[in-house]
């Protein structure tokens, strides 16, 4: 998740970031937020955060 106005999570970097993650997860950019998201839109942050972890499979705990 990245602020749209971000100059420090650019688009670029976002999407170098997306290719790493393994299963890749979807890169969520919030209008009118600059870095700090949660300070800048909490309320699309959370509506965000929710969205993500909906989309997310339930995953068997590796531990005993």
């Amino acid at each position: 998740m990245r602020g749209a106005q971000s100059n420090l999570l650019t688009p670029i970097v976002a999407d170098i970031m997306c290719a790493l993650q393994d299963p890749p997860l979807p890169m969520v950019s919030i209008p009118q937020a600059d870095h700090h998201v949660l300070l800048d839109q909490p309320l699309a942050f959370v509506a965000s955060l929710r969205a993500i972890l909906a989309l997310q499979p339930l995953r068997a705990s590796t531990t005993q």
